[in-house]
C-alpha cells in the first residue's frame, strides 16, 4: 500500500451488484485488494444468481447476498446488521446510485468508488453519499475517437485511490473438481471425446431484427466447416432455457454433432466451459467465464454499442477476435474465420 491514505483495515465490505461478467472482471482487483491489506477480513456483497462466481475464491473470506426480492422491511433489516459489523470502509465498484447508497447507509462516508462524467444525477448522489470522487468521462473519451478504459482498469482506480498500484492480475474462478468430473463424464456419455466448440445461447443473438433460424444457421455451418469438433450449445435461465428449445428444433438434422446443456449450477457449467478449445458468444457473461479458464473466445458485440462495448468489456489476457453484429450471414462467416484463426495461433 502506497503513503497517500493511512489505513490499517481490519474488514472491508465491496459492494457489486450487476452482472455475472462484471464480477468475474473484479477479481484482478480482489486480488490486489488481499494482497495489500494481508490482515484484512474482505466481505463482497452480489446479487444471489452471481455468488457462484466467488465460491473458493482464496482472496474472499466471505460473501454475501443480497436480498432483492425482499420486503422493504426486510432490507432496512439486512442493512442494519452490516451496520452492526462497523466495517472499517466500503468499496462501491460499480458506479452507480443503488450502489454508493447502499454503501453510505453501512459505512457512511467511509466509502470509496469512482463515478462517470455526465450524468448529473449520480454525480450529484455521488458527492451527497460519499463525497468527491474520480471521475472518468467515458461519453469524452467516445466522442473524440479515444480507446474507453476496461471495465478492469476502472476498478483499479479505486485501488489507486487507497494507495495501491494495482497489478493486471488474469481474471479467476475456481471450478470445483467435481465440476470437472461431471463435465468429462456428460461428454463421454454423448460421445463428444475430443475436440470441442462452445457457444453460449444469449438472448443478445436475437436483436436487431435477428431470427432463431439466423443463429441456427450460424451453429450449421460452424459443425460444417469443423466436421472434427463436437459442438456444445450452453444457455441460462428465462429466455435462454426458451431459445435452448426452439434451436434444438432448427438443428434436429444434426444433433448428434451438438450438445446442448444448460440449467446447471455456475461451478458445472464453469466445468462444461473449460472443456471447449474456442467459445462463441455475444454474452459478456459467458465470454469472462471462458476467459477465466483460459479458453479463446470470439466476441460479438452489438453494432450500436460496438465502440463502446468491444473496448470496456472485451476478454482480459486471452486469445480473442471481436466481431461487430450487423448482417447475419457477413457474421456467420466472420464467426467461422474467426474460429479457425484462435484454433491456429
Amino acid at each position: 500500500m502506497g503513503s497517500s491514505i493511512s489505513l490499517n483495515p481490519k474488514k472491508i465490505l465491496v459492494i457489486r451488484l450487476d452482472v455475472l461478467g462484471d464480477l468475474i472482471l473484479s477479481t484482478p482487483f480482489f486480488r490486489n485488494l488481499h494482497e495489500n491489506f494481508k490482515d484484512a477480513s474482505i466481505v463482497v456483497l452480489v446479487r444471489e444468481y452471481t455468488a457462484g462466481v466467488l465460491k473458493n475464491n482464496p482472496n474472499i473470506d466471505e460473501v454475501l447476498v443480497y436480498p432483492e426480492k425482499a420486503t422493504f422491511g426486510e432490507k432496512i433489516k439486512f442493512i442494519s446488521e452490516l451496520r452492526k459489523r462497523k466495517f472499517d470502509f466500503s468499496i462501491s465498484l460499480s458506479p452507480i446510485t443503488k450502489s454508493y447508497l447502499l454503501s453510505f447507509l453501512i459505512t457512511g462516508r467511509k466509502s470509496f468508488s469512482y463515478v462517470y462524467s455526465g450524468r448529473f444525477i449520480t454525480e450529484l448522489f455521488a458527492k451527497m453519499l460519499i463525497g468527491n470522487l474520480p471521475k472518468l468521462d467515458i461519453n469524452g473519451m467516445l466522442n473524440s475517437g479515444q480507446t474507453v478504459p476496461h471495465e478492469v482498469i476502472q476498478t483499479f482506480t479505486i485501488l489507486k485511490s487507497l494507495g495501491i498500484d494495482p497489478v493486471e492480475y488474469p481474471l479467476e474462478i475456481f471450478v470445483e473438481e467435481d465440476s470437472f468430473e461431471r463435465a468429462d463424464k456428460i461428454l463421454k456419455e454423448n460421445n463428444f471425446t475430443g475436440k470441442n466448440i462452445g457457444l453460449h445461447l444469449s438472448a443478445k443473438w436475437l436483436t436487431c431484427d435477428w431470427t432463431i433460424e439466423n443463429l441456427a444457421d450460424i451453429v450449421k455451418n460452424i459443425a460444417k466447416i469443423f466436421a472434427d469438433y463436437g459442438i456444445i450449445l450452453t444457455y441460462g435461465i428465462g429466455s435462454e432455457a426458451d431459445i435452448a428449445e426452439k434451436i434444438k428444433k432448427c438443428l434436429s438434422e444434426i444433433d448428434n454433432r451438438i450438445l446442448i446443456l444448460g440449467g446447471m449450477n455456475f461451478s458445472d457449467w464453469a466445468g462444461i466451459v473449460s472443456k471447449c478449445n474456442v467459445f462463441v458468444s455475444t454474452d459478456t457473461g459467458a465470454l469472462h467465464c471462458a476467459t477465466a479458464l483460459n479458453i479463446p473466445v470470439v466476441a460479438v458485440y452489438e453494432s450500436s454499442t460496438f465502440d463502446h462495448c468491444s473496448e470496456q468489456w472485451k476478454p482480459w489476457k486471452v486469445k480473442f477476435k471481436s466481431i461487430k453484429k450487423e448482417k447475419p450471414n457477413e457474421v456467420n462467416d466472420l464467426v467461422v474465420s474467426s474460429i479457425k484463426y484462435l484454433l491456429k495461433s
